[in-house]
């Protein structure tokens, strides 16, 4: 077992964010002494990787917790349907910029 010191250590995460994943549903600790202490179990390291991996590819704390449910394919569903909801976002910005610059190149001919 290890302590959330031990835990937030390898894993590079807050013992503060990890109790805020275990107030959201995302990962428990294994066991919680009498003196209020959490253990985790090594074990639960892949858990927290895959945590921090569906955050890093975009999914809100909120969302992360139903993917962690689903199977391998119905998984890489959803992160294909991710990922091409941000290459919309990403080219509505790109069109953003392209107005903008459009209207900074106006606004220059003018002055």
């Amino acid at each position: 077992m290890l302590t959330i010191g031990e835990f937030s250590r390898l894993t590079r995460t807050t013992p503060r964010m990890l109790r805020h994943y275990d107030a959201l549903g995302l990962l428990h600790p294994d066991t919680v002494g009498e003196n209020g202490y959490r253990y985790y179990r090594q074990e639960q390291l892949s858990d927290l990787v895959r945590i921090q991996w569906l955050s890093g590819y975009g999914f809100a704390l909120h969302e992360i917790g139903p993917l962690l449910g689903l199977g391998d394919g119905a998984l890489l569903s959803r992160l294909h349907q991710r990922r091409e909801a941000l290459r919309r976002e990403l080219e509505q910005m790109i069109k953003k910029g392209e107005r903008a610059k459009q209207r900074l190149a106006e606004a220059n001919l003018r002055l």
